[in-house]
């Protein structure tokens, strides 16, 4: 065997085992970021000493987790134990703007970490291992977990794919049309579109649970704006435009079908869905690699699943829509535009 393939095969072979042992990188980034390392240093540097006593933890295994994140990238270490933020930790910073730090924080609660190990059980059951493991469905857990629901709402907020202001550009609305946000949680993403349309008025719709929490998002469009707590998949409020942002991959198809089928009883006439989620696509150009992992997400976790245009299509039929438009953002996501047949 030539050499160049030798070398070849154990290249493969060495990114295939940072592969498998990834979760173990994983723990060490999700323990930078509750330990909100990156905020601590900055704006300089600071000794591993002292970072300790900042954190609470004991130095000599701090530095040990620092001098593993450095080999891999993930902060800089000098002489004297001197350690400073750099290109790949500050996005662990959530005073950086797209921080990702929300995101370790919820990728590594317990709940969604154990899914994950429970995948082969949802392969085998055909059913999301977060219900095979805990017997009720993943909102009905946050609901009765106020600190783990935090953390969601907190992700979710954050958008670690620049989700909001990608779907505020590439939203065309008219003029005072009511914008009814279903499922839009702290209501981030309906005050960026208030912010964008001084003209447009907006309604957010979810859980009792989380209307029940302060929407500070939200509080200088009082004027303009209410929250409404209600289950969605029983019927939703009046409206124009209907809002579904990262809300029907967590559903299955009778789910979604059902849900389409409330905003089409409710909406005005002229008004229109507007699905915001990821694009998959097909085995022969499969595009971004991230939808793959969280179409498993839903997997682990929910009912649902990322779909294909196709799809999206066909449930808007099912539900007595037509899917009119699919819009790309500057995200990984793309709005799907669903109206009322003429």
């Amino acid at each position: 065997m030539a050499l160049d393939t030798v070398d070849a095969d154990q290249a493969g072979r060495r990114q295939m085992l940072e592969r498998i042992r990834g979760h173990q990188l994983a723990a060490m980034l999700h323990s930078a970021a509750w330990l909100e390392l990156s905020d601590r240093i900055d704006p300089g540097d600071v000794t591993i000493e002292d970072l300790s006593a900042m954190v609470g933890v004991s130095a000599r295994p701090l530095r040990r987790l620092l001098r593993g994140l450095a080999a891999h990238g993930v902060f800089d270490l000098s002489s004297g134990d001197i350690v400073r933020n750099n290109a790949q930790s500050r996005w662990l910073s959530r005073t950086t703007p797209g921080s990702l730090q929300a995101a370790a924080k919820y990728w590594s609660l317990p709940v969604c970490w154990t899914a994950w190990g429970d995948l082969r059980d949802a392969l085998r059951e055909d059913r999301n291992s977060f219900e095979v493991r805990h017997s009720q469905s993943f909102f009905s857990y946050l609901d009765e977990n106020p600190a783990e629901s935090q953390v969601f709402d907190q992700f979710m907020s954050a958008s670690p794919d620049d989700r909001h202001a990608a779907v505020v550009a590439a939203l065309a609305l008219d003029d005072g049309v009511l914008v009814v946000d279903v499922g839009g949680g702290d209501g981030t993403l309906l005050a960026a579109i208030l912010d964008a349309n001084p003209s447009v008025r907006g309604l957010l719709v979810d859980r009792p649970a989380v209307i029940a929490q302060p929407h500070q998002r939200l509080g200088r469009f009082n004027s303009r704006c209410t929250a409404l707590a209600g289950d969605f998949q029983k019927e939703v409020p009046v409206g124009d435009v209907y809002i579904l942002s990262q809300i029907v991959h967590d559903w299955n198809d009778e789910e979604v079908t059902q849900l389409f089928q409330n905003c089409v009883d409710a909406m005005n006439p002229g008004g229109r869905v507007v699905v915001v989620e990821r694009r998959m696509g097909s085995i022969s150009e499969p595009g971004d690699t991230l939808n793959y992992l969280s179409d498993l997400e839903m997997l682990t976790l929910l009912p649902g699943w990322e779909r294909t245009d196709e799809e999206y299509a066909a449930l808007a039929e099912a539900s007595g829509l037509k899917l009119t438009r699919i819009t790309g953002t500057a995200s990984p996501f793309a709005l799907f535009e669903l109206c009322k047949p003429a």
